[in-house]
């Protein structure tokens, strides 16, 4: 068995009932294999998109502003690093 470290979270009504019906549905083995995959999955994303970073250099804002327009990411979408974009909208 790998060592674990038990953690209290706190999250919004629809996602825990999405953990839920998830290990309803066999989905995922618990609520806290559900979270595991879901942190797993996002500490992956930012560690590609940080070896893309270190090969091709950071995208500007204004190409991440093209990027979501053309992809037609919703405004306010957090699932995107937010911070260069945000001030890009704000100053043009």
């Amino acid at each position: 068995m790998t060592n674990r470290v038990k953690l209290a979270i706190s999250v919004p009504p629809d996602v825990a009932e999405a953990a839920r019906a998830a290990v309803t549905a066999g989905e995922a083995d618990s609520v806290s294999a559900y979270f595991t995959e879901a942190a797993s999955l996002a500490h992956r994303r930012r560690a590609d998109l940080a070896r893309i970073d270190s090969v091709l250099g950071k995208p500007s804002p204004e190409a991440i502003v093209w990027a979501e327009r053309v992809l037609r990411v919703p405004p306010g979408d957090t699932a995107l690093e937010r911070g260069p974009v945000e001030r890009a909208r704000r100053t043009g």
